[in-house]
This record gives C-alpha cells, sequence and structure tokens, in this order.
C-alpha cells in the first residue's frame, strides 16, 4: 500500500516539476539580451544527467513510468538549454550587425 503512495507521490512531483520548466523557458525568451541569467553549464550538466537516468531506468531498472518521467526532465532540460543558445546566438549576432555599422 506505501508503495502505491510513494509511487504516485513520485509521479505527480515530476509532473508538477515539468510545469516548472516554462516558467524558466519564458524568463529566457523575455530576457531583452543574451540571457546571462541562464547558466549554459548547468543546464546542459542536468540534461546529461537526466538523459542518463532516462537510460539507467529504462535499461537496468527496467521501470518504463520512471523512465517516462526522467525523458521528460530531459527534454524540458534540453529546451532551456537549447532556447538559450539560440539567444545568446541571435543576440551576439546583432551585436556584430550593430559594430559593424559604426
Amino acid at each position: 500500500m506505501w508503495l502505491h503512495w510513494i509511487t504516485a507521490i513520485y509521479a505527480g512531483c515530476n509532473v508538477v516539476r515539468l510545469l516548472f520548466y516554462v516558467p524558466q523557458m519564458l524568463a529566457v525568451m523575455r530576457d531583452p539580451s543574451d540571457a546571462c541569467a541562464i547558466s549554459l553549464s548547468t543546464w546542459t550538466f542536468w540534461t546529461l544527467s537526466h538523459a542518463v537516468t532516462t537510460v539507467y531506468c529504462g535499461i537496468v531498472v527496467s521501470d518504463p513510468l520512471l523512465a517516462a518521467m526522467m525523458l521528460g526532465n530531459t527534454l524540458g532540460s534540453c529546451a532551456i538549454v537549447a532556447l538559450t543558445a539560440h539567444k545568446r546566438f541571435v543576440f551576439a549576432r546583432s551585436q556584430v550587425v550593430l559594430l559593424t555599422q559604426r
């Protein structure tokens, strides 16, 4: 009985956790400059960590629910990395254009 409750709470927390990626994504998109407050190295490591955990849960633990939850975290972290990298690329390119117009 307790195992079911713990599993339900864990699954529920991870569903809510997925929702908490959205404010971070919005912060990156709304940043008027290069989203320098976002640590690309940290988010990249979290993405890698989630990806490894996804594989571990799927292959070693053989738990498809846990693997699916970790895949969601992998995708959420990956989205933040991609948005931040894109934002920085676009911002850097716009700065080069400004410098060449002087």
